[in-house]
This record gives structure tokens, C-alpha cells and sequence, in this order.
């Protein structure tokens, strides 16, 4: 989008978001919205916090403004994350919010309290954290190790990884009570990117070999369910197999990237 597109669409984002400003947070509304018997509306995120109409004190309708929500999805809107310094407007529909810079993420390393936003995020693992951060330069291959690995007792943990400016979070859990060690990966989307990005992970131990090849998606800084399909899980028969004298259990990794 050309310097003028942008110019036109903020003076527009600018107008939307002081005439239709939700009472609570102050910011645009945002649909699907809920309005009181007065009409006045409030976005998604801020209605759980109240009961009643903080404008005159009325109560909630069920009805929907059909018109007001036909319009807000179709405006041009300023970032969710706009108090934070993102400056991006934009047309709804996008992912631009997921993957903004200036959201608010989480490092997932157990005892690290730090939250800040996602473009800080590298800085922070290779600042805080760069004993545990797995640098790849490019399609590099990385060998992990698990050291005092015991596929008899359920443990889990996470491991940041730092590749192609991008951050990734390795999940990595022994479930004792399926038997099978599971390894999901995400991406924490510093900006928007037209690439696609995988994860190839191989167990080899002299001649016996298992490899497998998982779609990386975008962090939701929540917890992943290891039972969606972006999981490799290694039957927990064959994890002794790969697992050295010391109790060790070694592993590679390598993250590619391809055209979207």
C-alpha cells in the first residue's frame, strides 16, 4: 500500500476511533458489539467487566446494532495494540493482529516472570536466557539434548530457539500415561511475513533412524495441545533406543522456511 493509501486510511482510523469509541478502554469499537436500551455500545473485550451501561446506568439488550457492526467491519481500523506504539491501520480481516510486534507475549522458560512485547522478545531470551536459547543460522541443524532423561516419569519443558529473526518455542513432553514422548513447535510472529516455516526433527542412533516433519503456526501464548496435528510423538518403546549411557536423550532439530 502506497505513503497515500496510508495517509487516507489513518485520517479515516483516526475519525472512527474518536466518533465510535467504546466507553470503557476507550478505544474503537470492535465487533461483535452489545448495546444498553439507550443505544450506547460497548466492544467484546469489555462487557464481562461490567453489568450495567456505564454511560446511563441502563441495562444490556441482546439485540444487536446490525448496522454499527456492518460498519465497524468494513472501516479501516487503527491496531489493537495502537497505545502500545504500533502505528499499522488496516482493514479488517487481516492477521495483522496476531502476528503485531507490539502485542503482549510471555517468555514460557518455568521461574521467568517476563512479559513484554513480542519484538522484544529475541533480545530478551539471548540477554536472559542465552544458555537455554538455541541460536540457527539459516537451514543450520542443531543438536538437542535432554540430559538425565527418564521416559518413566512425566515431565515436560520448553526451548526457545532463535532463527531467521524470528522466535520459536519447542515444547517437549515425556506423557508417561500415553507412553510416547510429543514435540510441538510455534512461532512467535514478530510482524508479518509471507513464509511458510517448518520443523524437522530426527532420533538416530547408529543404524535406526525416525524423522518427522511438523508445520510450525503462530504462538497464541497459551499452552499447546499436543494432540493437534502440528505434533511429532516417538512411542515410548522406542525412546531407549535413542538414548545415551549417561541418561542422555540427543535429538536434532532444523527449522526451514518456505514461500507462503
Amino acid at each position: 500500500m502506497d505513503q497515500l493509501d496510508q495517509k487516507v486510511l489513518k485520517m479515516i482510523a483516526d475519525a472512527v476511533n474518536d466518533t465510535i469509541q467504546c466507553p470503557v478502554c476507550l478505544g474503537t469499537l470492535r465487533p461483535p458489539v452489545t448495546q444498553c436500551s439507550s443505544g450506547h455500545a460497548l466492544c467484546p473485550d469489555c462487557k464481562p467487566q461490567i453489568d450495567i451501561c456505564p454511560t446511563c446506568r441502563k441495562d444490556f439488550i441482546e439485540t444487536k446494532p446490525i448496522v454499527l457492526q456492518q460498519l465497524l467491519e468494513q472501516l479501516p481500523r487503527a491496531c489493537l495494540f495502537r497505545t502500545l506504539g504500533c502505528p499499522e491501520v488496516y482493514i479488517p480481516g487481516g492477521t495483522h493482529e496476531t502476528l503485531c510486534s507490539y502485542r503482549t507475549v510471555d517468555c514460557k522458560l518455568l521461574e521467568c516472570e517476563w512479559s513484554g512485547q513480542a519484538k522484544k522478545l529475541q533480545n530478551h531470551l539471548i540477554v536472559s536466557h542465552n544458555d537455554l536459547t538455541v541460536v540457527l543460522q539459516d537451514e543450520t541443524v542443531s543438536e538437542i539434548v535432554w540430559k538425565n532423561f527418564n521416559n518413566t516419569e512425566d515431565s515436560f519443558k520448553y526451548i526457545p530457539f532463535v532463527a531467521y529473526g524470528q522466535v520459536f518455542w519447542e515444547y517437549i513432553h515425556m506423557n508417561v500415561e500415553v507412553q510416547k514422548l510429543c514435540i510441538s513447535f510455534t512461532r512467535v510472529g514478530n510482524g508479518h511475513t509471507t513464509f511458510k516455516f517448518f520443523a524437522i526433527i530426527s532420533f538416530k542412533n547408529n543404524n535406526i533412524g525416525y524423522t518427522y516433519t511438523i508445520k510450525v503456526p503462530v504462538d497464541n501464548n497459551q499452552f499447546i495441545d499436543f494432540y493437534e496435528e502440528h505434533c511429532m510423538t516417538v512411542p515410548g518403546d522406542m525412546l531407549p533406543r535413542f538414548v545415551n549411557h549417561d541418561s542422555s536423550l540427543v535429538y536434532s532439530v532444523q527449522i526451514i522456511k518456505e514461500d507462503g
